[in-house]
């Protein structure tokens, strides 16, 4: 990961970190605190959630729950949105063979699931919304 996704990274997985110790203190479940604590996600996943979740590990939760296996079954239209500087999926993960049916909009810039720009003159800051709003009369057209 780059400078500001390993920053993001150590910011988050402590957070997380956080909300296993609050959930512990709730007593609403039994989690036992693993040593060394995780550094990155992956190692939050591979510790927490995976075992939590009924998944043999991180590599096993990742491989499940993504799309990418199931991305060339896609027949229905489809918009992904992601952007470059992702710092938990990266933007080099959607340079691939699309189905026809699939469009991608990957903007330089908006973080994980950020997509609004800094407040300018424009009244609408939030790109994303406007990107569906072009995407679903795209295809309203095309039908």
């Amino acid at each position: 990961l780059e400078r500001q996704g390993r920053i993001y990274n150590r910011v988050f997985v402590k957070k997380l970190l956080q909300v296993v110790k609050d959930y512990i203190e709730s007593g609403k479940r039994e989690i036992e605190i693993r040593t060394p604590p995780p550094k990155t996600l992956w190692d939050f996943d591979d510790q927490y959630t995976a075992p939590l979740s009924g998944f043999e590990g991180a590599e096993d939760y990742y491989f499940q729950s993504s799309a990418i296996r199931v991305l060339e079954s896609i027949r229905t239209p489809t918009l992904m949105i992601a952007a470059q500087d992702d710092p938990l999926v990266p933007g080099s993960i959607f340079q691939r063979e699309m189905p026809d049916c699939t469009r991608l909009a990957l903007s330089d810039r908006g973080g994980h699931v950020g997509f609004f720009a800094r407040k300018t003159t424009d009244p609408d800051r939030y790109w994303m919304d406007w990107r569906v709003i072009e995407w679903f009369q795209a295809v309203g057209a095309a039908s």
